[in-house]
């Protein structure tokens, strides 16, 4: 993730989300691997340019 990049993370749905946190490109590499309770969540990137892959466990 660019440094200038922040990503945002929500969960729930589209008429009932709750902010949970927002993560910056400087500090997001420090914490990997991100781990997110079960349910919806939404991630929004802003700014710069990023790349994901995501793990699921069932």
């Amino acid at each position: 993730m660019d440094k200038t990049s922040s990503l945002s993370v929500y969960y729930g749905g589209i008429t009932n989300f709750g902010f949970y946190k927002t993560y910056t490109g400087s500090t997001i590499q420090s914490l990997l691997p991100l781990t997110f309770a079960p349910g919806i969540t939404q991630y929004i990137i802003s700014g710069g340019r990023t790349s994901f892959t995501f793990q699921f466990s069932g």
